[in-house]
């Protein structure tokens, strides 16, 4: 019996199962249908078609962010620490540098000689990575009365932005005007400099990258000096105060200067070039014009000017400048300047030219990056000031 009233249940369930089954396949057929009938009328008459929701095709998806463009680094060789040793005086002052980001100078920071925190500079950047505040801070030399030692140097920058690739720079000194360039695709292409009462006192004009002409004029304003050059960088015209002359070779091979507090004494350079058109040596000659002057006679010393003398002239393996030795026309060493292979100055002294010991001077030391770690300073033939620099290897981000 209870057998049988299972099998009957089941019918029975199955029987309403199959009826549900037909029921919503009349209903779907009759939708399809009515469908069919909106969509072909609608689109017979032109007008548009609302899309039927279908629920059963709507998922989870996933939306993405959008893709950050990937950061590219670069390591620098940064200043991250300086400082100045004055050995007479036994002092010592430090100072430490901080970038931003981008390997921008942000911050400097000063102690004194105590090595206790003094002051601290800040570097600021417009949006186009342009400067446009900085200060300079000039310690000068402790025990040395000095107009601007200890002073700071507010130097702020202002910048006309052109949308034809062009742009001009201001740059200020505590307020007041010093120099005014205009760019033109980054390129410079002119720049007038201002004395302390906004006159200007040189203005330099560049065409192709190169200088053309370069103008100096007096606290009025009034044009002194004025020099032309070619696309060499070559000067063609210096007013009548110096003449030059070049060898077949567009070698420079005389310079005859005329000094306007000494008209009657005219500084003559001659210069000797190899087959290779490298300069070898260069000489002084002094030539006197006694009608002009006959209380003057030859063989008068201009101050700070050696009679006559000659220059010497050597190079490294790659053909780049070595040394430039001045000699006397008693070949004693009046001064010597030394290059390493970079191209950079590793040393200038002068010498006294009657014990030939070193008088005056500096000498530069270099790291792998060519960065100056070293600065010494002679004076009466002993060090007195040396600066020490050091730079650290930082990961910025690149432009």
């Amino acid at each position: 019996m209870r057998h049988n009233f299972k099998l009957k249940h089941f019918i029975f369930l199955l029987t309403i199962l199959i009826c549900i089954k037909m029921i919503f396949s009349f209903v779907s057929a009759d939708d399809s249908k009515k469908e069919n009938s909106v969509t072909s009328s609608q689109q017979e008459h032109g007008k548009p078609v609302k899309p039927i929701l279908d629920f059963s095709l709507f998922k989870w998806i996933s939306v993405s962010e959008p893709e950050t463009p990937e950061i590219e680094y670069v390591t620098k060789n940064l200043l991250v620490y300086s400082s100045i040793y004055f050995t007479n005086y036994g002092l010592k002052e430090e100072r430490e540098y901080i970038y931003d980001e981008y390997g921008r100078l942000k911050e400097t920071i000063i102690y004194d000689v105590k090595g206790e925190f003094q002051k601290s500079l800040e570097t600021k950047y417009d949006d186009h990575g342009n400067i446009i505040e900085e200060y300079v801070y000039d310690e000068g030399p402790p025990g040395i009365e000095s107009t601007n030692a200890g002073k700071i140097f507010k130097l702020t920058y202002k910048y006309d932005y052109n949308s034809n690739n062009t742009f001009t720079k201001y740059s200020y000194e505590d307020e007041k005007l010093r120099n005014i360039s205009k760019f033109e695709n980054d390129v410079l292409i002119k720049s007038e400099d201002y004395n302390s009462k906004g006159n200007v006192i040189v203005k330099r004009i560049f065409q192709n990258n190169h200088l053309s002409k370069e103008l100096f004029f007096n606290s009025k304003g009034e044009l002194i000096v004025g020099e032309n050059f070619n696309n060499n960088s070559q000067i063609i015209k210096f007013f009548h105060e110096i003449k030059y002359e070049y060898d077949k070779n567009n070698n420079l091979s005389v310079k005859k200067i005329k000094y306007s507090d000494n008209t009657f004494n005219v500084e003559k350079y001659i210069y000797e070039y190899s087959q290779d058109n490298i300069l070898l040596s260069s000489r002084l000659e002094i030539q006197t014009d006694i009608s002009k002057n006959p209380s003057n006679i030859t063989g008068k010393k201009f101050p700070g000017r050696y009679k006559g003398g000659f220059k010497k002239y050597t190079y490294h393996q790659n053909n780049k400048l070595k040394s430039v030795i001045w000699f006397t026309d008693e070949e004693h060493k009046i001064n010597e300047q030394q290059f390493n292979e970079n191209g950079q100055i590793i040393s200038d002294l002068w010498f006294n030219i009657k014990t030939d010991k070193i008088k005056s001077g500096i000498e530069y030391s270099y790291n792998d990056h060519n960065n100056l770690i070293l600065e010494k300073q002679y004076n009466d033939g002993i060090v007195t000031r040396t600066d020490e620099y050091r730079y650290e290897d930082i990961s910025c981000i690149g432009k």
